[in-house]
């Protein structure tokens, strides 16, 4: 702590007419954060939030080398079977996948170990299966399983930092920020349950910022809420091949 969020942020349409309205999503986010009781901390303690538009995988790729972060939230068009539409280039996650896996452990080899990619959001079309490929490499990605309107995509990153910034797990802010628009998938190599991106101890000792941690003295979710077949989260295997469920 404090870590980063790096945005990226693609529309290969017409510039003129967007399809997506990556501008409205990101301020939504970094309004999420300032909204939080996490913001009301000292600056050298607030998290980053950065913004990289219209860029290719290399360009990515040199940007998670520079600000290290914890989240990368992209938004853009995705193909079923085919890729992500990055800047004047599709990419397959399968063949990004090597370079994630690489920093990572990388990351997780320095002395003190640097921050490491946990979370990878593809806020897009028929990603879900994009997300599932990644899990290779990170504890959690999140998908969409359909095509999504993008002003539910712009309410589903919205309703999802909002809680993740106050201190609420994965799995509940996700549950949440399901709410609009049921298509979303959470994929896990971990128990999402019992992961915070901002830890009870990095919002501020005010009485106004007081929080309960939702895993505190909890049980862990029941299996009608992590099942496949559910109507909630979906946990494509990992979890009971963890154990965990």
């Amino acid at each position: 702590w404090p870590f980063t969020i790096l945005f990226v942020g693609v529309d290969n349409g017409d510039k003129l007419q967007p399809d997506l309205n990556l501008k409205k999503e990101f301020e939504s986010i970094e309004q999420a954060y300032k909204e939080s009781t996490a913001y009301h901390v000292a600056k050298e303690r607030r998290l980053v939030i950065k913004h990289l538009s219209f860029s290719k995988w290399a360009e990515v790729m040199m940007q998670i080398r520079r600000e290290m972060p914890t989240v990368l939230h992209l938004g853009l068009h995705a193909r079923k079977g085919v890729g992500l539409e990055l800047f004047q280039q599709t990419v397959n996650p399968r063949e990004i996948l090597k370079q994630i896996i690489a920093w990572n452990s990388d990351a997780r080899s320095r002395s003190p170990p640097r921050p490491e990619i946990r979370l990878i959001v593809l806020n897009a079309c028929e990603s879900d299966a994009h997300a599932l490929d990644l899990t290779k490499g990170v504890d959690f990605a999140i998908g969409h399983r359909d095509p999504v309107n993008d002003g539910n995509a712009i309410e589903f990153s919205r309703l999802l930092y909002d809680r993740l910034f106050d201190s609420t797990t994965l799995l509940d802010s996700f549950n949440i920020a399901r709410s609009c628009c049921k298509g979303y998938r959470l994929l896990a190599n971990k128990d999402p349950s019992q992961f915070c991106l901002v830890p009870l101890s990095a919002q501020p000792a005010t009485p106004h910022a007081s929080v309960t941690s939702p895993a505190a003295g909890s049980a862990m979710p029941t299996t009608e809420a992590i099942t496949p077949d559910s109507d909630s989260t979906e946990l494509v295997r990992f979890l009971k091949d963890e154990k965990l469920s």
